[in-house]
């Protein structure tokens, strides 16, 4: 019988063990990124992410440039997911003999070398093997105070759950790509935009939307300080980054925390010029905004007592946008999909790697 990817992890984490007979493992299998205690109140922080062609990505859509930073990114947002400061990173490569060309690899790196500087992070080394297909395999160390590591555990009947940022742009983008909606020109014109800039900084509504959604695909914006302050200030419950949709961060949360959830889509913060694009299907643009991952933004509960000091925070130190989406539930009910009458919608996913097997680039 075929495992899909949440049965896929248990049985993993089954196999694994409990953390709790390892001593230094504070967090084990289960959570963004592992951590170990280290003395003096601090832990060591790990993850690891891989990006393989024709999973997340096809070859045609990306340069190497961007595809090096994008690589770097998604394995660092796990770290700051934790609420921890990364430090340090290995890159592991799966080349086909196509890309060993000295151009690829120059221009790969240059991407990865300037997204980890920008976060101050060093890429130290790596493994680089003959592969079919081009994959990039990413593992980052960072460091917290072991007291305060946001996890996804932590979630409590009552508390309110938020995002940060804006949602569906990446999505929005790979629909687009896969559907022949940005033409050649469209692609190149955004790469180049984009090879001169920094994921940090901002597209005002002068850009084209193709080299807007493109930045939000291939070079998003990490939200490292407000992931920082979330944990350091105590404000989260629980927190997750959106890589593979709210509808499967949410139930991670849920599943860690053993609650249930009540999302309201209308509540639900949708990328700026996304709604320009007419998508199919009756839902429209609802399925990427909580389907769709690869947005990189916060998902975070937080006690309803906290909210307005949250606010006021967040405000005084000039922070993203952060959107209440709905409310952490009792077990019994599950993870529901609202819409503005209170009526449950039917339908709603995230993404699973292994549900549909050759698939996998659907939105």
């Amino acid at each position: 019988m075929r495992l899909n990817e949440r049965e896929m992890v248990s049985l993993i984490r089954r196999k694994l063990g409990s953390v709790s007979s390892l001593g230094t493992t504070i967090i084990g299998p289960g959570d963004d990124a592992a951590a170990i205690d280290i003395g003096s109140g601090m832990a060591l922080v790990l993850s690891t992410d891989t990006i393989v062609e024709n999973v997340h990505f096809k070859s045609d859509w990306v340069s190497a440039y961007l595809l090096g930073y994008k690589s770097f990114l998604a394995a660092v947002s796990d770290i700051y997911a934790m609420g921890a400061r990364p430090n340090t990173s290995l890159c592991s490569l799966g080349l086909p003999t196509s890309r060993t060309t000295r151009a690829f690899i120059d221009e790969l790196f240059d991407g990865l070398v300037k997204a980890g500087a920008e976060l101050g992070v060093e890429t130290v080394g790596g493994n680089i093997s003959r592969s079919r297909e081009l994959f990039i395999s990413t593992s980052v160390t960072g460091f917290a105070n072991a007291d305060t590591i946001a996890q996804r555990s932590g979630a409590k009947v009552g508390d309110s759950i938020y995002v940060t940022g804006r949602l569906g742009g990446a999505a929005v983008a790979t629909h687009c790509l896969l559907n022949g909606r940005f033409c050649e020109s469209d692609i190149k014109d955004a790469h180049h935009v984009l090879f001169a800039r920094c994921a940090s900084e901002e597209m005002g509504l002068e850009h084209p939307i193709a080299t807007r959604l493109l930045k939000e695909l291939f070079m998003p914006t990490l939200r490292a300080q407000e992931s920082l302050a979330l944990s350091e200030q105590n404000f989260c419950t629980s927190m997750i980054d959106i890589s593979d949709g709210i509808g499967s961060d949410l139930q991670a949360i849920c599943d860690e925390s053993k609650v249930g959830a009540s999302i309201d889509v209308t509540a639900l913060p949708l990328f700026e010029g996304a709604e320009v694009l007419e998508m199919p299907g009756e839902s429209g643009l609802l399925n990427p905004l909580i389907q769709g991952g690869e947005d990189f933004e916060l998902l975070f509960t937080v006690n309803r007592g906290d909210e307005s000091r949250l606010r006021d925070f967040f405000h005084k130190k000039g922070f993203c946008e952060i959107t209440r989406i709905g409310r952490i539930t009792g077990a019994v009910e599950g993870m529901r999909f609202v819409d503005a009458s209170g009526s449950g919608v039917s339908g709603i996913d995230g993404f699973d790697h292994f549900a549909e097997i050759g698939e996998d680039l659907g939105v």
